[in-house]
């Protein structure tokens, strides 16, 4: 079960099941994928004599996409970083053509999941830690896949000279 900073909470079939047997209060807090889950839901609280259904209102649901895009407008970006062409950067952070058509995947995955402003918050911030001299691992998780991520700084993992597959990271 994910919850964002707004309290809601994006569930799939598994997590529904889950917050009955741990009787957590999940009504009106809730970004479905799927809205067959909340007649699964509801059934699941009829048979565990649980008060606690979830009236289907389209209104409340948000999608995927919605619910990130307004993530990302609450982030403070400085105009610096918001207007900068970070595609462009990247691409000239390449050292061969088959890193830039590595990088040139790497965008359009990031850009088919509304995911460039990310990428320009992830330079910003990763610019103020050094700046500001914080230290951050070497990299972990399937974030070390992305190339896009190690010339950003994110981590120091090269997925290009190790062949690691993005997918692994972008699923």
């Amino acid at each position: 079960m994910i919850m964002n900073d707004v309290g809601q909470v994006v569930v799939d079939e598994d997590d529904i099941i889950s917050a009955i047997y741990s009787g957590h209060d999940i009504k009106s807090a809730v970004t479905v994928r799927n809205t067959n889950w909340i007649s699964k839901y509801n059934h699941l609280c009829t048979l565990f004599d649980i008060d606690d259904g979830i009236d289907f209102d389209a209104e409340n649901l948000k999608s995927p996409d919605l619910y990130i895009e307004s993530c990302l407008q609450q982030w403070h970006i400085p105009d610096e970083y918001e207007n900068f062409d970070i595609e462009d950067w990247l691409l000239q952070m390449c050292n061969s053509q088959a890193e830039r058509d590595r990088v040139t995947l790497e965008i359009e995955m990031f850009t088919g999941r509304n995911m460039i402003r990310v990428l320009k918050f992830l330079r910003y911030f990763i610019d103020t830690m050094r700046d500001n001299n914080v230290i951050w691992g070497v990299g972990r998780g399937s974030s070390v896949a992305s190339h896009v991520l190690f010339l950003i700084g994110v981590h120091r993992i090269n997925s290009f000279k190790y062949n690691l597959d993005i997918r692994e990271f972008l699923k």
